[in-house]
């Protein structure tokens, strides 16, 4: 008898046990959601999800609408869009003007190389719709949409013009070209970006798109020959370039001699000091460093 009793005892306090760790279980769950509830109310999560949804509901109807468009008719789609998305997005980054001007504030803590949970959260919100959080340098970062974002939506729909122009930008904006006063990719990859957009401009001189080609072509134009800051083409108060850019000369004649580029090209190749003349007659604000 004294058997049995001991059985059923075993039982209880088993059953018990049992319990108690579903409860706890339970508590740990709940005191989790809990905390992510809070963080999320701390964060603001509520204006960014409404606004991203606004986002997606605006480029759904266009993405219907481009469907059954013409190319002139779906030029006009990407140029309205580009435009209310630009909006909303101008609207996104001044709500989160904190988040994004310090930006690394946000990977400072134990493991600093991953974010915090607002970053986290707010990044998976936007990703959510073809939005993201990029860095942009100097601690800060911007919402933009994905590089392909675009062009997945209008590349085989527009007009040869505008399908050059979408197609040159998602694939110059998926590398940070410059940051912190510094140019961040070769030059030879920076001469193929200035030579995308200059043989956009010579291809498409009657595009509405020109103006903004050559907007990008001139940036471009300006780096290469200019260099910038923290890159410049040779020693302060030196005539000579350096090796590497001098090299990245030479191959950008032999493999683009029509350029209208090239000529610069080969008087800063005869030497530095002409840099200035170069600039007074491209318009660019620069002088010899």
């Amino acid at each position: 008898m004294r058997y049995f009793y001991f059985i059923i005892a075993l039982c209880f306090l088993s059953c018990k046990k049992d319990t108690d760790n579903t409860t706890i279980s339970v508590v740990e769950e709940q005191t989790t959601q809990d905390t992510t509830s809070i963080k999320r109310q701390d964060f603001d999560i509520e204006w960014l999800e409404k606004s991203v949804a606004q986002f997606k509901e605006a480029n759904d109807k266009i993405k219907i609408q481009v469907n059954t468009a013409t190319p002139q008719q779906a030029n006009t789609l990407y140029d309205k869009l580009i435009i209310e998305n630009n909006e909303l997005i101008g609207k996104i980054s001044e709500k989160e003007a904190n988040l994004l001007d310090e930006y690394y504030t946000h990977f400072s803590g134990t493991n600093n190389d991953k974010p915090d949970q607002e970053v986290k959260i707010k990044s998976s919100i936007l990703e959510k719709t073809g939005l993201e959080i990029w860095e942009i340098g100097e601690g800060v970062a911007e919402v933009r949409t994905v590089p392909d974002y675009y062009k997945n939506i209008f590349s085989d729909k527009v007009t040869k013009d505008y399908k050059a122009y979408i197609d040159i930008l998602a694939e110059d904006d998926k590398t940070l070209y410059q940051a912190d006063a510094a140019i961040n990719i070769s030059w030879q990859d920076l001469g193929k970006r200035l030579i995308n957009w200059e043989n956009f401009t010579l291809n498409y001189p009657e595009s509405n798109l020109i103006e903004k080609g050559t907007g990008w072509y001139k940036l471009y134009q300006d780096a290469y020959l200019n260099g910038y800051d923290n890159t410049p083409t040779s020693e302060h108060d030196s005539d000579k370039l350096y090796p590497e850019i001098k090299e990245a000369f030479e191959e950008f004649i032999t493999s683009y001699p029509l350029s209208p580029t090239t000529p610069y090209i080969k008087q800063l190749l005869e030497g530095r000091n002409n840099l200035d003349a170069i600039n007074t007659e491209l318009h660019f604000k620069r002088s010899v460093i």
